[in-house]
């Protein structure tokens, strides 16, 4: 199970620094941490259950938006949300 939460932890880093657009006049470096992590079938097939229960949870599946990411972005894996997001909440 450790090996999942960080493999789900680096999908959803790679997922984020991906979809981060920033205007060039406020240009912010992001430090995110790295995990190992072997892109197979079997893991991307895991981390989609994961993430499908997720936004189907009574707890995320009201939200929209931003809050509805987050809230399925804490339940894929709470330890990697709490490590790579926490400090950075708008």
């Amino acid at each position: 199970m450790p090996e999942l939460n960080l493999t789900l932890c680096c999908i959803v880093t790679s997922l984020i620094a991906s979809a981060v657009t920033i205007a060039p006049a406020d240009k912010v470096v992001f430090s995110f941490p790295e995990f190992p992590y072997k892109e197979t079938g079997k893991n991307e097939m895991a981390f989609h259950e994961y993430e499908s229960a997720c936004e189907q949870s009574p707890s995320c599946s009201q939200l929209a938006s931003i809050s509805r990411v987050r809230c399925v972005r804490e339940c894929v894996s709470p330890s990697c949300y709490s490590e790579i997001y926490q400090s950075d909440q708008a």
